[in-house]
C-alpha cells in the first residue's frame, strides 16, 4: 500500500475540516483569538470554563500570574496536554491582541 492510501481518513471529519478552514482564515488576517487557540488544543467546554475562572479570578484580584505556574495548573485541567509551553505562549499573544488578562503570564 503507497503512503497515499495509508492516510489516516480522520484526519477529514467535519470538524477537522471547518477547524483547518478558520485557522487558515485566522492566519491570513493575521487574527489571534483566544477560542481559536482553545479549539485547536481541544479543550472541552468544562476545561474551558475552569480554566477561564481561574485567569478571571487571578486578573480581578490582581494577584499576578507567571507563565509557570500557569502551565502547573493549565496540567491539572487538562492533563494530556501536549506541549504546555507553546500552548502558554498561543494564549498569551491571544489575549495580547484581545486585550484580555493584561496584568498575567508577563514573565
Amino acid at each position: 500500500m503507497e503512503k497515499a492510501e495509508k492516510m489516516d481518513l480522520r484526519l477529514f471529519t467535519r470538524e477537522d475540516m471547518l477547524l483547518s478552514v478558520i485557522n487558515q482564515l485566522a492566519e491570513k488576517a493575521a487574527l489571534a483569538s483566544t477560542e481559536l487557540v482553545l479549539l485547536n488544543w481541544d479543550f472541552s467546554a468544562k476545561e474551558t470554563q475552569k480554566l477561564m475562572k481561574f485567569l478571571m479570578k487571578k486578573q480581578l484580584t490582581k494577584a499576578g500570574l507567571s507563565k509557570r505556574d500557569f502551565r502547573k495548573k493549565v496540567k491539572k485541567i487538562k492533563p494530556d496536554i501536549v506541549s504546555v509551553k507553546v500552548f502558554t505562549n498561543q494564549l498569551k499573544v491571544a489575549f495580547d491582541a484581545e486585550g484580555r488578562f493584561p496584568d498575567l503570564l508577563n514573565d
